[in-house]
């Protein structure tokens, strides 16, 4: 079976090139990846958030580390030179909240994103 077209548009968050690729064709895996980062990424920025309040900078940093690989995947990468950057910090900042703008923005990006990979998933799904 061939995949259906990764979503791109020219307002596009997502590309699903990176995915498919890795896939090798297997678009069961894709859907389930793609499914998976849905069902989670609210759960991964509320822990970053909790992180920010706690001032927990290991927390923090282990969360954002964690979280780049999925954003890698799932090709977004609105504000990725800006969580490349925290998680190559090599010392703590005195205060957190600086990050919290970033954080915000982060959120609106994968809120928007979902919204894509949602649609995406129903795409390749047509009768369910």
């Amino acid at each position: 079976m061939i995949s259906p077209d990764p979503v791109q548009h020219e307002n596009s968050l997502i590309n699903l090139e990176y995915l498919q690729r890795v896939a090798g064709g297997d678009q069961a895996f894709v859907n389930s990846m793609v499914e998976l980062f849905v069902n989670k990424c609210d759960d991964t920025l509320a822990e970053i958030k909790l992180a920010i309040q706690k001032g927990s900078w290991v927390d923090f940093k282990a969360y954002i580390h964690r979280f780049l690989p999925s954003l890698a995947f799932m090709g977004i990468h609105l504000l990725s030179s800006q969580l490349h950057e925290i998680n190559d910090l090599k010392v703590a900042p005195n205060d957190l909240d600086i990050f919290v703008p970033t954080i915000e923005a982060l959120e609106d990006v994968v809120k928007r994103s979902k919204v894509e990979l949602v649609s995406y998933l129903k795409s390749t799904k047509p009768n369910e």
